[in-house]
């Protein structure tokens, strides 16, 4: 998948990429897609479409704990998020 990671265990030169990437191609244009950036609160990181609202892709990366290391997560992170903090 161009700009993305999609992960397809398959032989070398089968073939499923030219089928898969169609696919995902034609999904990330949809309402759908849009939905499931919101629900899963990426909206800032997935490739905008018709749906998105104007600017809703335009937030900064740096703000969101996914994409800090963990030991410049900010004290608010913790295991219960998802986001723990390195030992000591």
């Amino acid at each position: 998948m161009i700009g993305g990671t999609t992960l397809s265990m398959h032989k070398k030169g089968n073939g499923l990429n030219e089928i898969i990437n169609p696919m995902i191609d034609d999904f990330m244009k949809t309402k759908a897609y849009y939905e499931l950036c919101e629900k899963y609160g990426i909206v800032s990181s997935c490739f905008s479409n018709s749906y998105f609202p104007k600017g809703a892709t335009d937030k900064d990366y740096e703000a969101d704990p996914y994409f800090k290391p963990t030991d410049e997560l900010p004290e608010s992170a913790s295991c219960t998020t998802g986001y723990c903090h390195c030992p000591s």
